[in-house]
């Protein structure tokens, strides 16, 4: 069996982990542990700290309120005294990409590199995602997920009209883009389709977190309304009376007179 240490912490809101160590960040500050025994090794001087990332050169990139700073070894510096509206890291933790708030500014921190370097000007931006090979920035706006190459030059747009969307996420294969909304819609694309393959209202409240399974068979979604979905992604190609069908004849009824109202299809069944 597996040994596990442990220790408590107050208001963390972030944990990243990088060779041995681990960096657990709060709204009171943060602090980075050395695995396996969990001994403080550094304790951040911010406070206010929501987000952090770890680099795969033993960066860590962590970000507040109204400021992003870094911590390389001991050494730890500010990067910029503005909010970083979201922070994400490149699979391989090759780089990393926060949108800057007061501009819309995407900014990329590669590993090694002392300087960030601005890719480009998103105005309508809330929420960044990276695909798996680095080459492609998923930019979440209010109604739509703008596709933009790792030079700033955008490739396309993924629309879903009449929602807000807070967050973004890409599948590892490529094939899925995924976004979730403030008033709890989750909507599914294909790569490189503009319109959705299918929307899902079973929650309640914003959906900020979002993540894809390993081999880009499932992708799970939380909401504020404390509710975890898990979705295969394989019924997607399933024909919608088919996956009904096999329902009925798992469940013995009638969905749509179990619900009380016509069901419209796969991932559209309305609250």
């Amino acid at each position: 069996g597996a040994s596990a240490v442990s220790t408590k912490l107050v208001t963390a809101k972030a944990v990243s982990l990088s060779g041995e160590s681990l960096t657990v960040v709060g709204i009171h500050g943060g602090s980075r542990y050395e695995l396996p025994s969990l001994a403080r090794a550094t304790p951040f001087p911010w406070m206010a700290v929501r987000r952090s990332v770890a680099l795969d050169d033993g960066t860590d990139l962590v970000a507040g309120y109204s400021w992003l700073g870094r911590v390389i070894g001991m050494r730890q510096e500010t990067l910029d005294m503005r909010e970083a509206y979201d922070l994400s890291v490149a699979p391989g933790r090759r780089f990393a990409v926060w949108v800057r708030q007061v501009d819309r500014m995407l900014v990329r921190l590669r590993s090694g590199e002392p300087t960030p370097e601005d890719i480009v000007v998103d105005p309508l931006t809330e929420a960044v995602a990276i695909s798996t090979d680095g080459e492609h920035l998923y930019a979440a706006h209010t109604d739509e997920v703008a596709v933009w190459s790792a030079l700033g030059v955008l490739e396309g747009l993924h629309r879903a009209e009449g929602m807000e969307l807070v967050k973004v996420a890409v599948s590892g294969d490529g094939r899925f883009v995924a976004a979730g909304a403030r008033e709890g819609t989750v909507v599914l694309w294909r790569s490189g389709e503009a319109e959705p393959c299918a929307r899902y209202f079973d929650h309640d409240e914003r959906v900020p977190a979002l993540a894809f399974s390993t081999d880009s068979r499932w992708f799970a979604s939380g909401s504020w309304d404390r509710s975890l979905r898990v979705r295969d992604l394989a019924a997607i190609d399933v024909p919608a009376q088919a996956l009904i069908a096999r329902l009925e004849g798992r469940y013995g009824m009638d969905l749509g007179e179990a619900l009380g109202r016509p069901l419209l299809g796969a991932g559209t069944v309305e609250k």
